[in-house]
């Protein structure tokens, strides 16, 4: 999963900066630090990370952050169903990057999310990712892209995304970002399951002992939630409204062909 740690210095922003940029190159934490973005109007720092347990993320502000005696306040959150665009290889370097924060009313979840990954953005505008956040009230959706500058942006920003029903609230900053990793690309593939598992990240997968549970997989056709997906035509339950409320979801877990899946759900009893 792809997780972001958002962090408020108490003071010169630049000190936290330095060190995480430093800190990063050691490469001896259980995570792969992806990118650094500095928000400019708000001094926030950011550092995206992708991982298999968001608790190593914590840890290591705990340990590592925390005794520096120079921060105010942090968030942490994970990106859910993120969704990422394709980008040109070209881009120029002109382009500034900026984060969109979107709050949107909750029967209109699914509704605004399909309508921002099928963007038509015009000129100067290029999206680089959409996903759910729901880190704090009001902040549901997060959209990144890249623009000429502020005013491109805002004219974007209301007269397509604003216009959108259900869209109550939105707010942008401009960021600065430095990779932290080399040949990362937030336009890589997310292959999410049915059940929301991301296959993708799953060694089962990637080494070929697991097909992933996939509405297009022909093997699990008799899966009771790739069944209902079909029936709903969505491609996980992520993107249904009753997926908080829905029973079926944990039953059909249990009694999953994969092994490995019916291990898992063990942690939902």
């Amino acid at each position: 999963m792809i997780v972001i740690t958002r962090l408020k210095p108490d003071g010169d922003p630049k000190k936290l900066w330095n060190f995480l940029s430093k800190e990063m190159e050691s490469n001896r934490y259980k995570f792969t630090p992806l990118y650094l973005t500095h928000s400019h109007n708000r001094e926030d720092i950011s550092l995206v990370t992708e991982t298999d347990d968001i608790e190593e993320v914590h840890r290591f502000v705990l340990e590592k952050i925390v005794p520096m005696e120079s921060l105010r306040g942090m968030w942490i959150f994970n990106l859910i169903t993120p969704h990422f665009y394709d980008v040109p290889d070209d881009l120029s370097p002109a382009l500034q990057r900026f984060t969109i924060t979107i709050q949107v009313r909750p029967e209109f979840y699914t509704a605004v999310f399909e309508n921002l990954k099928n963007l038509n953005t015009g000129k100067g505008i290029i999206p680089t990712f959409v996903a759910f956040t729901h880190h704090n009230y009001g902040n549901d959706l997060i959209l990144s892209l890249l623009g000429n500058n502020i005013n491109t942006v805002e004219k974007f920003l209301t007269n397509r995304i604003r216009p959108m029903n259900g869209v109550s609230d939105i707010s942008v900053i401009s960021v600065e970002t430095k990779m932290l990793k080399a040949n990362f690309s937030l336009v890589s593939e997310v292959i999410v399951s049915g059940c929301g598992i991301v296959c993708s990240d799953c060694i089962r997968k990637s080494t070929g002992k697991c097909p992933g549970c996939l509405v297009d997989n022909g093997e699990l056709q008799g899966c009771a939630i790739i069944q209902c997906l079909a029936e709903k035509n969505l491609k996980y339950c992520l993107a249904c409204n009753r997926r908080l409320v829905c029973q079926k979801m944990k039953e059909s877990m249990m009694s999953c062909p994969l092994e490995h899946m019916r291990e898992y759900s063990l942690h939902f009893r």
